[in-house]
């Protein structure tokens, strides 16, 4: 109903709901997400889990704010993965202004109903002045994401997880 209601309010204003999250990116950033989910045992599956907990790849940051879920961020570097500063850390004038979390992360867990490990893909890229173009920054940088996490998850040397299942 809200989103009925929305959409008859932009419509009469001359503008669409595409409109709308146009505006919203421009202020809060592209954010892009992708699923991946890869089928593997439980055991194997919950081995990875710790081997990145334990062992983040460098330039991540690990957190496990439940049992069966792993995030990874990036920890900064390039901007790419910086997280804009606090309030306290910019100052009283510009606390004000809503800060863009840039960056990179991955939300890792096991699959409630099949033997799959799932991993959420997120980035997040602020719009400085051409929209279209941090979409395919953000896209680009997606796409980087998925073939890192898949590289952190298949793991080094002997212990390679196969994807290709």
């Amino acid at each position: 109903m809200l989103a009925c209601d929305l959409a008859a309010t932009l419509k009469a204003a001359g503008a669409g709901l595409l409109d709308r999250l146009d505006e919203l990116a421009t202020a809060h950033g592209v954010h892009a997400t992708a699923g991946l989910p890869i089928r593997m045992a439980p055991a194997e599956r919950d081995a990875v889990v710790e081997r990145l907990r334990a062992r983040p790849p460098e330039g991540w940051t690990a957190d496990r704010p439940a049992p069966d879920v792993l995030v990874l961020r990036r920890a900064g570097g390039e901007g790419r993965g910086s997280i804009a500063a606090s309030a306290s850390e910019r100052g009283a004038d510009q606390a004000r202004e809503p800060t863009i979390q840039r960056g990179e992360r991955a939300v890792i867990r096991p699959s409630g109903t099949e033997p799959k490990l799932k991993a959420y893909l997120q980035v997040v890229v602020p719009v400085e002045g051409d929209l279209a173009a941090a979409r395919t920054v953000a896209d680009a940088r997606l796409r980087t994401l998925r073939t890192e996490v898949e590289e952190m998850i298949s793991g080094p040397g002997d212990g390679a997880v196969d994807l290709r299942r």
